[in-house]
């Protein structure tokens, strides 16, 4: 372990008040992985006090983070697969691969996700730039067979992005 390593190769461990440990994990980003847990874990509220330790490689920190789960026993980790494990043979070698892998598997479902709504947001701005082009277009004469033409939207589509938009406009939302 060392802080000259590679800063984000970065395992944490969160405490309540009590100093009881609730929960262990590693992070390549800690602030975004903080506001992941901040949104969706009931105990956020508890943590008194996180601790951070740097180390100089990926595989150094999954090995540290299996470690501190299975000796630790953090209250809140869903990776105590380790006693699964345990009960089907696995080696302690073997435990700490499969969790590393399972902490793998939650980064990269964690970093899909993030770029998933990140799109979904463009998207949802491309839409709204269409619709006002669309009512744009409508306004400056442009038939409504051409705009179902270009845009691949049916007229009773077309018909009602315009009302949409020309609503908002009276109204002023």
């Amino acid at each position: 372990m060392t802080d000259a390593g590679n800063p984000r190769q970065v395992l944490y461990r969160m405490f309540d008040a009590d100093d009881a440990l609730l929960y262990v994990g590693v992070s390549m980003n800690v602030a975004q992985r903080f506001a992941a847990h901040r949104s969706d874990k009931q105990w956020w509220g508890d943590i008194a006090r996180i601790t951070l330790s740097h180390f100089a490689t990926r595989r150094e920190v999954l090995v540290a983070e299996a470690t501190a789960i299975r000796e630790e026993r953090p209250l809140y980790n869903v990776q105590h697969a380790t006693r699964v494990l345990a009960a089907v043979g696995a080696t302690p070698t073997e435990t700490a691969q499969r969790i590393g892998a399972l902490a793998d598997d939650e980064r990269e479902l964690y970093e899909a996700s993030q770029h998933r709504r990140a799109v979904e947001a463009e998207l949802e701005a491309a839409r709204a730039e269409e619709r006002q082009a669309v009512v744009q277009a409508l306004d400056d004469g442009m038939k409504q067979a051409q705009v179902c033409e270009i845009t691949g939207y049916t007229r009773e589509h077309i018909r009602r992005i315009a009302l949409a938009i020309r609503e908002e406009r009276a109204t002023g939302t």
